[in-house]
């Protein structure tokens, strides 16, 4: 019998070889790739131009213990007073976040509360509060991060370029043990790849801790999608650029309970597989194919990657199983390629982080395949960690 079907054996070599050499490029060939392409250059310079309204849009929800220390961070920006807002967007709060919001409202005049007791979650709650900010850049930020004093400057300057329509900052992690320190160490790796995507003009992505867009550029965002997903992607559908603003830094913290950050992912990848594919448009090689190349890479084939690799392991071994030379030299290949991927920088030095995360990721995908929706803020803060995970987590 095993003789009747050896003619399988060169597609399953192929297809499982394909497969894990998809996932070493997600990895690391797409970053190589990059590295080579990408030209030096700054973007914005922070001292040389005049500096547009911002308005910073703090979303919360029960955040009493954090929202006080957050405000005073931003308030104390180097930002000019008449040309900064701060509009804190309580969505639903039932602890003292409200009254504590107001009293700095009596304060400051920069703040601004809106109090949404009928929301239908975190999205929907920053679809209301935009409709009343008219200045011409929104910062999408949250209670738990914190920007250093320059930041709004830096991510102010970044649009003195007509063509850039969104920016991210440079986001850093606080110091940690255990999971916080290895997703720290993988935060590294994603923000790199993001600087060389800013370089050469394809970046989509942005983190949910902090991003700028022009308000010009803002539709709706969904209520089942979070913002650090959908908003680079609104900016480069119509045309304008998303970028890294250098030297704008921003600091926040990882989780360090494993339970927590699975469950987060988990919600950010739902969200975020359902956001990216509101944009088919930019997934098409034939219609943008420096973008679909970035969101292929990036996004797409990272969450497939633990499909992937169960696909390529099955391939190779029902090629072994038909007993044939070209099977196991199949099996040789594959094993050998994800040795090399498992030697890669960051997956081979924090091997249950990386299994973690790809294990949430299959779980987020398969959960928006068969229709599953999150629309409800979570006050976790977990919740907001990550890349493009808004679980935000959610990268919201």
């Amino acid at each position: 019998m095993a003789g009747d079907v050896t003619w399988l054996v060169p597609a399953l070599g192929t297809a499982s070889i394909a497969c894990v050499a998809t996932v070493w490029w997600v990895f690391d060939g797409y970053g190589r790739a990059l590295f080579v392409f990408a030209r030096r250059g700054d973007v914005g310079n922070h001292e040389s131009q005049s500096l547009p309204g911002i308005a910073v849009l703090l979303t919360v929800h029960n955040e009493e213990s954090s929202i006080d220390a957050r405000l005073r961070n931003l308030l104390e920006s180097d930002y000019p007073s008449d040309r900064l807002r701060v509009v804190v967007a309580s969505d639903r709060s039932t602890d003292r976040t409200v009254d504590l919001v107001k009293s700095w409202a009596r304060r400051d005049s920069r703040v601004h509360l809106c109090a949404f007791d009928s929301s239908r979650g975190k999205s929907d709650a920053q679809n209301m509060a935009v409709a009343s900010i008219d200045e011409e850049i929104v910062v999408y930020t949250d209670a738990d991060t914190r920007f250093e004093g320059d930041c709004l400057r830096r991510l102010a300057a970044a649009f003195h370029d007509p063509q850039v329509g969104g920016a991210d900052v440079e986001l850093w992690f606080e110091s940690a043990d255990g999971v916080a320190a290895s997703f720290s160490r993988y935060w590294n790796y994603e923000r790199r790849i993001r600087e060389l995507e800013s370089r050469i003009g394809t970046l989509a992505v942005a983190s949910g801790a902090c991003v700028a867009i022009r308000r010009s550029l803002i539709r709706p965002i969904p209520i089942d999608v979070g913002e650090d997903c959908v908003l680079p992607l609104m900016v480069v559908s119509q045309g304008r650029r998303m970028v890294v603003a250098q030297g704008a830094r921003a600091w926040d913290r990882a989780t360090s309970d494993s339970r927590r950050e699975f469950r987060a992912r988990v919600r950010m990848t739902l969200r975020n597989w359902r956001g990216t594919w509101g944009y088919p448009e930019l997934l098409n090689p034939a219609r943008r194919p420096a973008i679909a190349l970035s969101l292929w890479s990036h996004k797409v084939l990272r969450w497939l990657s633990l499909p992937l690799l169960a696909t390529g392991g099955v391939a190779g071994m029902l090629a072994v199983g038909l007993s044939s030379r070209l099977g196991w030299a199949t099996a040789g290949v594959f094993v050998g390629v994800l040795a090399i991927l498992i030697a890669t920088p960051w997956p081979g030095r924090m091997l249950r982080h990386f299994l973690l995360a790809n294990l949430a990721f299959a779980i987020g995908v398969a959960k928006a395949i068969v229709g599953h929706r999150v629309t409800q803020y979570r006050g976790d803060s977990s919740a907001r960690r990550g890349p493009h995970y808004p679980e935000a987590a959610e990268g919201s």
